[in-house]
């Protein structure tokens, strides 16, 4: 469960490419529209929604001692 919470809390490194695509987008097809385009939508999906499962799981772990996969009473 270590690493599937690593793995989740990295992808969040991901996020800043969503800025990136925004910027690289604005100027062909507006600034509104890049902020909705599917890539930036998806890549901001991807990055927060790993860094927020993963935390959930991290914490639920640290201070709940759920899904350890031992049985704690």
């Amino acid at each position: 469960m270590q690493r599937r919470a690593s793995i989740l809390i990295g992808m969040g490194s991901i996020y800043p490419l969503a800025w990136y695509a925004m910027f690289l987008l604005a100027p062909s097809i507006g600034r509104n529209a890049a902020h909705e385009h599917i890539l930036t939508k998806m890549i901001t999906i991807i990055g927060v929604g790993g860094l927020l499962l993963g935390c959930f799981v991290l914490f639920s772990n640290l201070f709940l001692g759920k899904f350890t996969g031992a049985d704690v009473e």
